[in-house]
């Protein structure tokens, strides 16, 4: 196994792989990444992308209904998942079939509340409106492959 680290520093799982990446299956690569410790995995919610490892805080700046604190979360849509040198890609989203991402709601707050101030050219006046963005607090307690 230590012959296969040295001779690919770069692996990828992608259909269309980038040059200097080998475009390896699930199966050789798997192996790779369970040997090392540290993998964080790309995460994706509502059109954002979020990397993250184990025990990362994750700010989203939304809420979502029904949700309250210690809720887990299963993460389904990932589309990278790696190491430092080597990284699991699939087309679009990886199958569930190969991670296990999991996170628990750690508080349910906002921001500070903000004064935007907006000019009207036409009314030749100001009109101020104040926001206060509401925030979901999501720590990551588990992020592993499958073998």
């Amino acid at each position: 196994m230590m012959s296969l680290l040295r001779q690919v520093r770069h692996m990828s799982t992608a259909a269309s792989a980038p040059s200097g990446f080998l475009k390896v299956s699930a199966e050789q690569i798997k192996p790779l990444l369970l040997a090392n410790q540290h993998i964080f995995a790309k995460v994706h919610m509502h059109n954002n992308a979020y990397l993250v490892t184990k025990g990362d805080q994750m700010r989203l700046p939304y809420r979502f209904k029904g949700l309250k604190v210690g809720d887990v979360i299963n993460f389904e849509h990932v589309s990278q998942i790696g190491s430092r040198d080597h990284v699991f890609q699939g087309d679009k989203y990886i199958s569930q079939d190969h991670f296990n991402i999991k996170g628990v709601v750690t508080a349910l707050t906002a921001e500070p509340m903000t004064t935007h101030v907006h000019h009207r050219i036409k009314d030749k006046g100001y009109t101020r409106t104040q926001r206060k963005v509401p925030q979901t607090i999501i720590r990551i307690s588990e992020l592993e492959l499958k073998a």
